[in-house]
């Protein structure tokens, strides 16, 4: 059986060996062409089109016969794994292979899946399509190698998105934050996802968890490309805060109930430096920010933190 794995490092395997050396780029750019054409095979000025584009046409068709020649012919059956004619190229489809780009492409948003399922898809998203791969002088397939890569981006969040919805669905919330999280390494600034971390935060009783993820996503938007979050997300934010805010009110009330001496004095110890524009104040700030710091972003706007967190980079971390 033929191996094909084109999502990552590129890897080829026959019969179990890995052959991914002894074939040319070419003859592995062909391959991954003839399966793009999903069976429907490419014409020979097509794919000299596209790997010898600046080649003499005698030249090129030697290139192609060439490289042809070098592909696996047979499997156990004794398929060919191509066809060709005079005319068009295309893999057999008759021919024992896998192919995990092929696989994954099978995916569909709108179907129910089980999570071992789901987690399969998952698994065969390794890296980037064809990962690593540019041909000089092949601006035609370097195009379309990025243009799918793209496509497969967007699958590997579909199927993360799929996972997140069944976690969701029961009830491991812990799980669901991990899988969100996952996606916005992908897509940081999707307010839709953030606003489901949010949620899920919530929903395992962790608000003031929530509101820090607002904040530092809300600074992922500031700094990264200069925008504030939706009205959407920001009234969440603010049905969150105060939720967390009062919880936090009845911890502290808790606290001084139990407690046999209680203190209303508060002290920020801070040390100073000759010579250190501003040290003092940085360590104020750092007090302040370990003492009350819901408060603090509370009475704050974005640029105040901004300007605070230039001081005290402790702001920007929240």
């Amino acid at each position: 059986m033929l191996e094909l794995f084109f999502l990552g490092n590129l890897k080829i395997l026959y019969r179990g060996k890995d052959i991914t050396t002894q074939l040319g780029s070419k003859a592995c750019a062909l391959i991954f062409l003839l399966m793009e054409s999903k069976g429907k095979g490419l014409s020979r000025e097509k794919i000299i089109a596209y790997l010898w584009p600046d080649s003499k046409e005698e030249a090129a068709r030697y290139n192609l016969r060439y490289n042809l020649w070098k592909i696996i012919k047979e499997d156990a059956d004794g398929n060919l794994f191509l066809l060709s004619d005079n005319n068009a190229c295309k893999i057999n489809e008759n021919y024992a292979y896998g192919c995990d780009f092929i696989e994954a492409a099978c995916f569909d948003r709108k179907k129910e899946y089980t999570m071992a399922e789901l987690l399969h898809f998952r698994s065969l998203f390794s890296g980037e399509l064809y990962e690593g791969a540019f041909f000089k002088g092949c601006e035609e397939l370097n195009n379309l190698i990025l243009y799918r890569r793209i496509e497969f981006e967007k699958l590997k969040v579909q199927v993360m998105e799929s996972m997140a919805e069944l976690l969701a669905q029961e009830e491991n919330y812990e799980g669901e934050i991990e899988v969100l999280q996952e996606i916005l390494k992908i897509d940081p600034y999707n307010e839709e996802i953030a606003g489901l971390v949010m949620d899920a935060y919530c929903k395992i009783g962790k608000r003031a968890e929530a509101v820090n993820f607002y904040r530092t996503f809300s600074n992922t938007l500031a700094f990264s490309i200069n925008i504030a979050p939706g009205e959407v997300l920001t009234e969440k934010y603010r049905q969150i805060q105060d939720g967390a805010q009062y919880e936090a009110f009845v911890r502290r009330e808790r606290k001084v109930k139990d407690s046999a001496a209680v203190s209303t004095e508060e002290r920020v110890c801070i040390t100073c430096m000759e010579g250190i524009p501003y040290f003092w104040l940085s360590a104020l700030l750092k007090g302040l920010k370990e003492l009350h710091g819901d408060l603090l972003y509370k009475a704050l706007n974005e640029r105040d933190v901004f300007c605070l967190g230039s001081i005290q980079q402790e702001f920007w971390k929240s």
